[in-house]
Order: C-alpha cells, then structure tokens, then sequence
C-alpha cells in the first residue's frame, strides 16, 4: 500500500558543497558574497521581527511619553522596511548568477556541438 521513498545517493550537505564549490570555479562568484549577504540579512530581518513586539510593549508597561513610543515605532519600522528592501533586492540581484552558475554545468556536460549553438549534422 505505501511505498518507501527510495534513498538519495548524496546528502543534502554534499549537494550544497558541490554547488559552493561550483560556484567558486565558475565565472559567478559574486553568488557566494550575495548569498552570505541574503543569508545575513534574512538572519537580520527576523531577529527585528522578534524585538519590536517586547520592545514596544516594555515601552506601554514602563508609561513612557507618546513621542518616546511613536519614536520607537518609527525606528523599528524604518529599520524593518530598509532591511527588507535590501533582501528583496539581494533576492532579485543573485536569480541570474545562480541560473549562470547552474547552466555553466550543464554546458559542460553537452556535447561540443550543442554548446556552441549549432545542431549536430544528423546525416
């Protein structure tokens, strides 16, 4: 009734090493640095998600003044909104190195004929 998943010959691990060491050997290697940089910034992102809630509610317990808490909220959502727009940007930067980098190994592995562009002569 059920069938069991058949096992992968690589671990997730040695998959993401090929790539990174793919990466370094292709002509790409600004997707490591924007990948680091997308890594480091999501890491950022939810880590301000996380803070504004205690924060903004430690401000309403401790009855600060109405400009402190409005200050409060403005920074955190100037922080957030800065912080997102640099992922999506980073997002939207690295899509064309990663598909150059996957398609370096594919045009490594096609014949010489496919990968200059020509169709082999079939007769």
């Amino acid at each position: 009734m059920f069938q069991k998943n058949p096992v992968s010959k690589y671990s997730t691990f040695q998959n993401i090493w090929f790539m990174i060491k793919l990466a370094c050997t292709s002509q790409e290697k600004k997707v490591l640095v924007i990948s680091f940089f997308i890594a480091l910034l999501t890491i950022i992102q939810n880590l301000l998600n996380l803070y504004v809630s205690p924060v903004i509610l430690s401000a309403i317990e401790n009855h600060v003044s109405i400009q402190e808490l409005l200050f409060t909220i403005v920074i955190f959502v100037l922080m957030i909104m800065l912080v997102s727009a640099a992922l999506a940007y980073a997002n939207q930067n690295v899509i064309c190195g990663r598909i150059s980098v996957r398609c370096g190994r594919l045009s490594d592995s096609m014949p010489l004929e496919y990968s200059s562009g020509k169709a082999p002569a079939i007769f």
